[in-house]
C-alpha cells in the first residue's frame, strides 16, 4: 500500500545564487513594472529578512536600536498576519494589510517607497508603535544610526 508524504513547505531548503540589484536597477525594474511587483520577474526579486537577523541580534544579547526595534515590530505583525497558513485573504485584503503593517512599524520616509505610492496608498491615523520611531524631540544619534542602517 503506497504511502503519503506531506511535504511541510518550511522545511524544504533550495540554496541557488543570488544576484544582487543596485537601488538605480530595483527602481527601473519598479518603474517598467508599473510599480507592480507581480509584473516583475523573479530572478529580479530578493527578499531580505532584516527582521529575522535583528531577532537573532537580540538573542545574542546585542544592543537594539530603534531601527531593530521598529524591525521586530513588522517582522512579527508580518507573520503573524501575513504568513498564517490559516488566513484566507484575498489579494485587495492581502495588500490592505500589507499597508497597515507598514504603517504600523514605520514611518513612510523610512520604506524608500516612491511619494505617488505612500499618497496613494499609506493608511491615514496609523503609526508606528510606541518607542519605535523617533520621538518628537527627536534623538538624533538612534535618527542616524536607523538612516544608517536602512536598506537601500
Amino acid at each position: 500500500m503506497p504511502t503519503k508524504t506531506i511535504i511541510e513547505p518550511f522545511r524544504i531548503k533550495s540554496v541557488e545564487p543570488i544576484r544582487r540589484t543596485t537601488p538605480e536597477e530595483r527602481k527601473k525594474l519598479l518603474e517598467a513594472a508599473g510599480y507592480n511587483l507581480f509584473s516583475v520577474a523573479a530572478d529580479a526579486i530578493l527578499i531580505d529578512f532584516h527582521a529575522e537577523a535583528t531577532s537573532e541580534k537580540q538573542a545574542m544579547g546585542f544592543t537594539m536600536s530603534r531601527w531593530d526595534q521598529q524591525l521586530l515590530v513588522y517582522g512579527e505583525a508580518f507573520e503573524a498576519r501575513m504568513m498564517s497558513l490559516k488566513l484566507h485573504l484575498s489579494l485587495e485584503e492581502a495588500l490592505d494589510e500589507g499597508w497597515r503593517i507598514l504603517a504600523e512599524s514605520f514611518e513612510p520616509a523610512q520604506t524608500g517607497l516612491p511619494g505617488s505610492l505612500v499618497e496613494k496608498f499609506w493608511p491615514q491615523g496609523i503609526g508606528p508603535a510606541a518607542g519605535a520611531a523617533a520621538d518628537a524631540e527627536g534623538d538624533a544619534e538612534d535618527a542616524g544610526e536607523a538612516a544608517a542602517e536602512a536598506p537601500g
